[in-house]
C-alpha cells in the first residue's frame, strides 16, 4: 500500500533525474542531487500553495526507494534535512473553500448510507 502511495512522487523523481542526472541509474544519485530535486518540490510547493507534506512525500518515497534496493539513502544528508525543515517553517497550505452541504446534500448521504427509509433517529444522528 505505501509502495503505491508513493508511486506518483517516485515518477516526478524519476522524470527529474532522467532530465538532470548523470546518465546513472536512479539508484546511484548522490544526496546533491537529491537535495537539488527536494528544493526543486519546495520551490513547487510554494507555488502551488500546497503545505510542507510534498516535500516530506518526496522526501519519503525516494529514501524507500532506496531501502528497498538496500541502499543507504540519500536523504538523510544534511543538505535534504534542511530542506525539509525549510518546507516545515515556510510552507502553508491554502484553506480550502467550499460551500456547506446542503439540506438536499444531507438527504442524499444519509439516504446512501441509511436507506431511504431511514429512523428518525438515524437521520437525526446524521445531521
Amino acid at each position: 500500500r505505501t509502495r503505491a502511495q508513493y508511486d506518483p512522487m517516485l515518477q516526478q523523481w524519476h522524470r527529474w533525474w532522467e532530465e538532470h542526472g548523470t546518465g546513472k541509474r536512479v539508484l546511484k544519485a548522490s544526496p546533491q542531487h537529491v537535495t537539488a530535486y527536494l528544493y526543486q518540490v519546495y520551490r513547487e510547493s510554494g507555488t502551488d500553495g500546497v503545505g510542507p507534506g510534498r516535500v516530506r512525500k518526496a522526501s519519503a518515497a525516494i529514501a524507500s526507494e532506496f531501502r528497498l534496493a538496500g541502499l543507504p539513502s540519500p536523504t538523510l544528508s544534511h543538505g535534504c534535512a534542511l530542506v525539509r525543515d525549510l518546507a516545515e517553517r515556510t510552507l502553508f497550505g491554502r484553506k480550502l473553500i467550499r460551500d456547506s452541504a446542503s439540506a438536499a446534500d444531507m438527504q442524499a448521504i444519509v439516504a446512501s448510507l441509511a436507506g431511504p427509509s431511514a429512523p428518525l433517529d438515524d437521520l437525526m444522528l446524521a445531521t
